[in-house]
């Protein structure tokens, strides 16, 4: 596919690298550890939660595939969880190429013998389609921003991985959340590494329970959103 945007790679606290978007001049992960962050944000407080509340085949939807990073880390995940299956689907409006996501090499930090070829799939597959990735992973990629996405899936995990309130301020408001709601099973949850009080209350305005946990190197608290009701 064309029209890739070619961001900077940059090496964070872990080792691992992130990527700064060229449009929005924001890192996709934490300087503080892009490995850390998505494994404490998205992994442990989000899938691995479901899975340790008997969860086992799971829809999960992520605003911003950007490097791959949090779909390669659930892949992984499914590998050594094989009673669980996740159906991936991704927003991307500015992809990256095969060639940039080499680049980040994750699969030297990854506990996977099959993680390189893996992650390039994750990058390689076709948008608009459902890819099967392995048995019990497929994904599927789009570029539609979100605020115009829908689905006949609902889904019972969000990856909130968009830009900062300060570069997205439209992915965070009410109207935003509102959107989030119609696309969630009740009881369905949403993890995101922001952690600000407007985020919350809007948050809860829109139906959700949020609790403040713990946040990943460099951030005091993050965000995990269940829903409670229909907005």
């Amino acid at each position: 596919m064309d029209n890739f945007i070619n961001p900077q790679l940059k090496e964070t606290s872990d080792k691992s690298f992130t990527l700064v978007h060229p449009i929005y001049n924001q890192t996709y992960h934490s300087i503080n550890g892009a490995l850390t962050e998505s494994v404490c944000v998205f992994i442990s407080a989000g899938l691995n939660y479901l899975v340790e509340k008997n969860n086992h085949k799971i829809n999960i939807l992520e605003l911003g595939l950007g490097s791959g990073l949090n779909a390669a880390l659930t892949l992984m995940f499914v590998q050594q969880n094989p009673n669980t299956t996740v159906n991936y689907y991704s927003l991307e409006p500015y992809p990256i190429s095969t060639e940039i996501a080499e680049k980040l090499e994750y699969w030297k930090m990854l506990d996977d013998v099959n993680s390189k070829s893996n992650f390039l799939k994750i990058h390689s597959s076709p948008f608009d389609q459902q890819n099967q990735i392995t048995e019990f992973f497929t994904l599927e990629k789009s570029r539609t921003n979100f605020l115009e996405y829908h689905s006949k899936e609902q889904y019972n995990l969000v990856y909130y991985d968009a830009f900062s309130p300060q570069s997205q301020p439209e992915l965070w408001t009410l109207e935003a959340f509102a959107h989030l709601n119609t696309l969630m099973i009740t009881g369905g949850i949403m993890v995101t590494y922001c952690a600000k009080g407007e985020v919350k209350r809007n948050l809860k305005q829109c139906g959700f329970l949020v609790e403040s946990l713990p946040g990943p190197p460099g951030k005091r608290e993050m965000i995990r959103a269940t829903k409670q009701k229909d907005n």
